[in-house]
């Protein structure tokens, strides 16, 4: 949403993106059913705030502070009874050449009030803050990717699904 600071830096923001496959989670109640009534509550990215800002370290080394905050929509299922949806959210740093750099998680927790089915929150007070270092000019490339933490069980549903929701 936000663009790197207004200094003539030769520093730009990093690409920042969902992981398409972890963009949507499905949690099922504890058991073997896999229906729509087995459906404890999803979770859904649906929008994503970022921006940056180019800093110089006391020691003169020169960094980008990158800043994201995701938007999340949960959805509580038939099978949920406590009227509660807790999971995780990660933030990963990507290297040039693919390698993950960093990974954090960040846990959620979602209460649904009353007869509420749906609860939208937003990931940002305070966002998620990176610090990406500065290299010569051209160098230190990265990009910034976002993702619901899936279980192999998970993962795999929302690739058996795709496309199908």
């Amino acid at each position: 949403v936000a663009g790197c600071g207004s200094t003539p830096e030769p520093a730009e923001c990093p690409p920042v993106s969902v992981l398409s496959e972890a963009a949507s989670l499905t949690r099922f109640a504890p058991g073997t059913g896999r229906d729509l009534v087995d459906v404890d509550f999803r979770a859904e990215l649906t929008d994503l705030r970022s921006g940056c800002v180019y800093a110089k370290e006391e020691g003169g080394a020169s960094k980008l502070v990158v800043a994201v905050g995701p938007a999340i929509a949960a959805t509580r299922g038939p099978a949920n009874e406590n009227r509660k949806a807790d999971f995780q959210y990660f933030v990963s740093v990507v290297g040039a050449d693919a390698d993950i750099l960093n990974k954090q998680l960040f846990a959620v927790s979602v209460t649904f009030p009353g007869n509420s089915t749906r609860v939208d929150v937003v990931q940002d007070d305070p966002p998620v803050s990176i610090d990406l270092p500065i290299a010569a000019e051209g160098e230190g490339y990265y990009e910034i990717l976002l993702g619901l933490q899936l279980s192999e069980d998970e993962l795999l549903y929302n690739r058996r699904t795709a496309g199908v929701r």
